[in-house]
């Protein structure tokens, strides 16, 4: 079944209950945060999936497949990652994380990624409600 936009907020949330256990006593929602200045000097802004209530940690959330259909490296998705990964580098947060919730995902970017992350980003897997049921039957 394809991905549907219900899926994304229902595992974002997933993962950002995830984040409190991990970051106690912080509470976590999807937040536009700036990140510079457009060419008009107005605020350049980004939705973050999980920034905590003090703004230390900022958190882009991922939950696409690792690999293309036929098990090889999928030049457009990688690429999709390392934009995530610059727009962490915007911000102003102490804690910077892409959490992919596909484990073949984590697994495979993190090799690719192996030596390439900006100082102060990192890489978590944090498996996703759909280890529990099949890809877009999240309950």
């Amino acid at each position: 079944m394809a991905h549907t936009s219900l899926s994304k907020v229902k595992t974002n949330q997933y993962v950002r209950d995830a984040l409190v256990r991990e970051f106690p006593g912080r509470t976590f929602a999807p937040k536009s945060l700036s990140i510079g200045r457009k060419s008009d000097l107005l605020q350049a802004k980004y939705e973050f999936d999980a920034v905590s209530d003090d703004g230390t940690v900022v958190a882009i959330v991922d939950d696409g497949p690792g690999l293309s259909g036929d098990g090889e490296r999928d030049a457009g998705r990688v690429a999709t990652l390392y934009q995530k990964l610059y727009f962490l580098t915007l911000t102003t947060a102490i804690t910077k994380w892409l959490v992919l919730t596909d484990r073949d995902a984590y697994l495979g970017f993190s090799q690719e990624s192996d030596g390439k992350l900006a100082k102060g980003i990192k890489l978590h897997h944090i498996p996703g409600p759909e280890t529990k049921c099949k890809r877009g039957l999240i309950e």
